[in-house]
């Protein structure tokens, strides 16, 4: 059952525009954006969490930005 909410989130980035793979879902979302550059990853995972992964009236979020 997870990896079926892992490939719809997955799918629905993808339709948004955003390029991913790798993503985890659980009480945290995991995901791997392909980027040179940290601030232009950040933004596009801000703007995923506006446009799919986040409901700001339940949800509060946090991006961590590794490698």
């Amino acid at each position: 059952m997870v990896r079926y909410a892992e490939n719809t989130v997955e799918t629905a980035l993808e339709h948004l525009g955003f390029a991913v793979s790798g993503a985890r879902v659980g009480k945290v979302v995991d995901l791997e954006v392909a980027s040179d550059d940290a601030a232009e990853a950040r933004a596009q995972v801000e703007k995923m969490c506006e446009q799919l992964l986040a409901n700001p009236l339940m949800e509060s979020y946090e991006i961590e930005i590794h490698g």
